[in-house]
């Protein structure tokens, strides 16, 4: 049987120091049959020479440059070059397994697919890794309007989306984007993959859950969706505003604009954390219970996260706020202001008379390397430091 071409677009900007890895990773696919599409939006580092290099010495590569438009109209432009049928997109910083597009073909024409959805790995700084998963079993899925769209973008049972928005773990049908592109808002920057996926998946008469990882996702710290932005918040209305539109067409409507609501607030907690570091989920509710035989103690607070945050605000409203002796964090710089209230360095709590050092940390394994180094270099007594188990649950869960 003749492979069907697969077009592979790689938007370009400024990522000299990943494309190599990139390109190499993606001109190593044991799928042979490639129509790869480099386009250099603008780069003012070494990134057009770089893909020129690979050009010059493999025929599938087809290089373009323009200034600088953003990667959806990037996206939008690669679409329209495509040559094969199928589509998938890889980041510039990114990298793929030998096998994953053979896999990703495989899967989409043996099962007569328009999407095949696949795992993705989270590759970040520290060199951890996490792999990443949609919510459903592994297999061909027909009636979406009953298996898919009803927890499409959350599911409310298991707090969680359902279809991870990733663009970039996906195959796709030519033709289908082709149509989703040619509505879609270009000035959407952040969030996009969920303006091209859900609608996307709105046109599917098929679709395959593939529960295997081949894409590397690499995570800076300096990344564009951690960076503060003042035009976050008008993103979102547009965001908003293309997904509604599409989800209005759906037979599934009421349903989908419920799962967009809380889409929306996961967008608009990201916003209010960069621009104003205001975490929203210290506003959540929190069940500190397993503490209440302790809050008339004099306490410590280690943590200015979420967990910490929250834990002040029950003993503030219990009346026991007078009992906090002082509250640390390892990393307290910048972070008095976000919580109103002076957060010091763990040293401080050496000379400090107190009972009881909460742990505000949700995760019981780094509370128990916190607990450790607590003991260890600054003394403090073990049976003054307590952790129990916490909960929270969302404003938005039905």
């Amino acid at each position: 049987m003749t492979e069907k071409k697969v077009s592979v677009i790689i938007p370009i900007y400024n990522a000299a120091q990943y494309l190599h890895k990139c390109l190499k990773s993606v001109i190593s696919q044991t799928y042979k049959n490639l129509d790869i599409i480099l386009i250099d939006d603008g780069s003012s580092d070494d990134s057009y020479s770089i893909a020129k290099e690979y050009q010059e010495k493999d025929s599938r590569i087809r290089l373009f440059t323009q200034t600088n438009i953003g990667l959806i109209s990037t996206r939008k432009r690669g679409i329209e070059l495509a040559e094969g049928e199928i589509v998938g997109f890889v980041d510039s910083d990114d990298w793929i397994e030998p096998i994953m597009y053979e896999r990703l073909v495989q899967c989409m024409e043996e099962n007569e697919c328009d999407l095949v959805t696949s795992g993705i790995y989270r590759d970040y700084a520290d060199g951890s890794r996490k792999e990443w998963y949609d919510l459903y079993p592994e297999g061909v899925y027909v009636n979406l309007e009953s298996a898919i769209y009803p927890s499409m973008l959350h599911d409310f049972k298991k707090n969680e989306m359902g279809l991870k928005c990733t663009l970039v773990n996906k195959l796709y049908r030519r033709q289908i984007l082709q149509d989703i592109y040619g509505e879609i808002d270009t000035r959407v920057f952040y969030g996009e993959d969920a303006l091209t996926i859900y609608p996307y998946c709105l046109r599917c008469k098929r679709i395959y859950i593939l529960n295997e990882a081949y894409y590397h996702y690499y995570i800076r710290n300096n990344s564009m969706c951690r960076a503060a932005n003042e035009k976050l918040a008008i993103n979102t209305y547009y965001l908003y505003n293309g997904l509604r539109d599409a989800f209005m067409e759906s037979n599934c409507a009421n349903s989908l604009l419920k799962q967009l609501k809380h889409y929306l607030f996961q967008l608009e907690s990201h916003t209010l954390k960069v621009l104003y570091n205001i975490d929203t989920l210290a506003y959540a509710k929190w069940d500190f219970s397993k503490y209440k035989d302790i809050f008339g103690k004099r306490i410590v607070i280690y943590g200015a996260g979420a967990c910490g945050q929250a834990l002040y605000r029950e003993l503030d409203s219990l009346g026991y706020k007078e009992n906090v002796v002082a509250w640390v964090d390892k990393n307290p710089e910048g972070k008095t202001e976000q919580c109103m209230y002076e957060i010091t360095a763990i040293k401080e709590i050496v000379d400090k008379k107190f009972d009881y050092l909460i742990i505000a940390i949700k995760s019981q394994n780094i509370a128990i390397e916190v607990m450790k180094e607590l003991t260890k270099d600054y003394a403090v007594e073990e049976d003054k430091v307590v952790w129990r188990e916490t909960s929270y649950r969302d404003f938005i869960l039905e």
